[in-house]
Formats: C-alpha cells, sequence, structure tokens
C-alpha cells in the first residue's frame, strides 16, 4: 500500500501538532538528532520513524503521522537526517544504512521510557 496506511490504521488527524523535543545524542560516528514526543502515558506504543537520506520533520507524511499517533495517545521520535538540521561534517552525517546509529535512538527512547513498546516506521528507505 501507499505509505499513509499505517497513519490511518493509527488514527485520524483532527488534534492540533503537539511539540516535539529535539534531542542530540552522541551516536557511534557522531551526533544524532532525534525529534521526540512522549505518548499519553509511561506505558503508551512509541513509534520511531527512520526516514532514508533524508529524514525531514517538515515532510507531510511526518507531520501526519505525528498528528495521528498524538490522536490515539502513542508517542511519537524521528530520527532526523535531514542534512541541513544537523551537527558536524559528511564524516559524521548519519547513515540510514547503518545498525548502529538506529540502536542509540531505539536505547535513547528505551531509557526514557523503558514500559513502552516501540514500533519502527521506515520510509523512503531507496
Amino acid at each position: 500500500g501507499d505509505q499513509r496506511t499505517l497513519a490511518v490504521a493509527v488514527g485520524g488527524s483532527n488534534n492540533e501538532d503537539k511539540p516535539l523535543a529535539q534531542l542530540r545524542l552522541e551516536g557511534p560516528r557522531g551526533p544524532l538528532l532525534l525529534y521526540n514526543r512522549p505518548g499519553a502515558s509511561a506505558s503508551s506504543p512509541t513509534v520511531l520513524v527512520i526516514g532514508g537520506i533524508v529524514g525531514d520533520p517538515d515532510s507531510p507524511f511526518i507531520q501526519h503521522l505525528q498528528r495521528a499517533t498524538g490522536d490515539v495517545g502513542w508517542g511519537f521520535a524521528l530520527w532526523v537526517t535531514r542534512p541541513d538540521l544537523l551537527e558536524g561534517s559528511l564524516e559524521t552525517a548519519p547513515d540510514p544504512g547503518r545498525a548502529d546509529d538506529i540502536h542509540a535512538c531505539l536505547q535513547h527512547l528505551k531509557q526514557l521510557t523503558p514500559d513502552a513498546s516501540l514500533h519502527l516506521a521506515g520510509y523512503s528507505m531507496g
């Protein structure tokens, strides 16, 4: 199906956008940027979106999924890989093909909400 299928499955998009915290994490090759909004409770599931070469927080798909997860009380996180939002150089830039960068994001989210299940959503992965 098309990439909106998951967003439709978890709810509508009738509420206002909730702000995302911008977290700087230390990744295996350099700094990582993770946008995060916790769920309604400590045990609410969280969706972590991994967005390919350019994980863009301003894309319509990301904004829709952020609203849809908020509508049902789920947490939302985005591993941002859009170059103009990142620190460092090309040598330290996140690589969506490397599992260790993704694991750093997952470990951080699990520390924030140890009782919540985590769900990965990948898009535009080539």
